[in-house]
């Protein structure tokens, strides 16, 4: 299965950690609370990876994020707005999700835009 080595605070991953999911995806870097946050990297299973800043879960300014195929685009993320997501998978390949809870693989949307400065 999943697992994570790093540092922990009151029962949840806070601090400094690898988590590396059975999948192959992985994410190394800091942690707040349980989430994500700070400075990290993930890496895809297929290769390709984001590296940056995170805050709750999501890639939050600074960062660089490279497709597999050496493709790559560095600048300033902001989250996304809500959305009925998977939370897996490059931000690129993640699948919508149907209210039911049941994934589209036919529709693929980008959750994490760019901020283009102007």
């Amino acid at each position: 299965g999943d697992w994570y080595e790093g540092d922990f605070r009151d029962g949840v991953r806070h601090g400094k950690g690898t988590y590396s999911f059975v999948d192959g995806d992985r994410y190394e870097g800091g942690w707040r609370k349980g989430q994500k946050h700070g400075e990290g990297v993930y890496t895809w299973r297929d290769g390709s990876k984001f590296s940056g800043s995170w805050s709750q879960n999501k890639q939050d300014g600074d960062g660089c994020y490279e497709w597999s195929n050496t493709m790559r685009y560095s600048g300033k993320w902001k989250p996304p707005p809500a959305l009925p997501v998977s939370e897996r998978g490059p931000p690129h390949m993640r699948s919508a999700v149907s209210p039911g809870g049941k994934r589209s693989s036919e529709h693929r949307i980008y959750t994490n835009i760019p901020v283009k400065e102007l």
